[in-house]
């Protein structure tokens, strides 16, 4: 009872501390709108355009698809086909294998946008939903691809995309394995819609998840002038502060001083991208709003797979790799 009261205790005193940043990140940020408001509204319009010209070209018709996909039931198909490999390496109900798939392959938020949809739709259970956000929720390749591996010489590219995805993938495997089984007879498959019924509803989500994407993005590039506000002269804090607060300022930080740091210490800079700052935290906790799914634990594993991102930099620092 006592270890019981200490860990409830630390857990309340930890939520207190974050409630605390929290209000006086959005205090400290709505004065700024008034006092600097050229600043704050070149930041908006950075945060605006990053949106508009990357973000819903390359997720707004895949948020679609993936929609459809899910009510038709062509889910399962993709079930039957990796089942032999997946059921080797994961101990999760074959209905989630489309989201681990759908969560490497297309990017932040669409592998929470896949679980939620099989979880609601009583394709998995809650246990399942939870292991599949701890890992299947990354960074899509093609912004990999196209953004951050330029900046890279080619054997550190390797090391970068090793990082990016074995570390997530090779997570999930041990987690999996290590929790109990899912649960047996209360899940059934729903029947599939058809094309006519699941499109409008399947657009209609698209478009809140885009907003709230972009909403996201505005704001927390709005919020990177709090930090700046510290007279800290340091590109290392500079670019750490922007990875704190959304993903695409953190990378054009890194491609303005790309001369400045080494190859391994852009690769442990890097590992920001991994939780994806507090934009893409706030994206996956809006997508996850409506359902019982722990926000919280999500955090957690993210938390978790960023230190052994950056216990390997470490040990690769330690074998002489610079």
């Amino acid at each position: 009872s006592l270890i019981k009261f200490i860990i409830k205790t630390k857990k309340n005193c930890l939520k207190l501390i974050m409630n605390i940043v929290c209000i006086l990140l959005f205090i400290i940020t709505a004065v700024m709108l008034f006092i600097e408001p050229q600043a704050t509204g070149a930041l908006a319009r950075e945060g605006l355009l990053n949106w508009f010209n990357n973000m819903i070209p390359s997720l707004f018709p895949f948020m679609i698809l993936q929609s459809v996909f899910i009510g038709l039931g062509y889910d399962s198909y993709i079930s039957k086909l990796f089942h032999p490999v997946f059921k080797k390496l994961f101990r999760i109900n074959p209905n989630g294998y489309s989201a681990i798939l759908i969560g490497f392959l297309c990017g932040f938020p669409m592998g929470a946008i896949t679980i939620k949809e099989l979880y609601q739709s009583e394709r998995i259970s809650k246990r399942d939903a939870e292991l599949l956000l701890s890992f299947c929720n990354n960074l899509g390749p093609i912004y990999c691809v196209s953004q951050i591996m330029p900046l890279l010489e080619p054997a550190y590219q390797i090391i970068f995309l090793s990082f990016t995805y074995a570390i997530p993938l090779l997570y999930g495997i041990i987690i999996t394995k290590l929790s109990p089984a899912h649960e047996k007879g209360i899940l059934h498959k729903t029947a599939p819609k058809t094309l006519k019924e699941l499109f409008p509803c399947a657009l209609q989500k698209a478009i809140n998840a885009i907003v709230t994407l972009g909403g996201c993005m505005i704001f927390f590039n709005v919020v990177r002038i709090v930090p700046a506000l510290i007279p800290i002269d340091s590109v290392y804090y500079n670019c750490i502060s922007s990875g704190l607060m959304e993903i695409g300022s953190f990378v054009n930080c890194l491609k303005e001083n790309r001369t400045f740091f080494s190859q391994i210490e852009s690769i442990c800079l890097l590992s920001m991208i991994h939780p994806g700052g507090l934009s893409c935290m706030i994206q996956t906790m809006c997508v996850l709003q409506g359902s019982d799914l722990s926000f919280g634990k999500y955090v957690m594993h993210k938390l978790i797979q960023l230190l052994i991102w950056l216990l390997l930099c470490t040990i690769l620092v330690f074998c002489g790799i610079q």
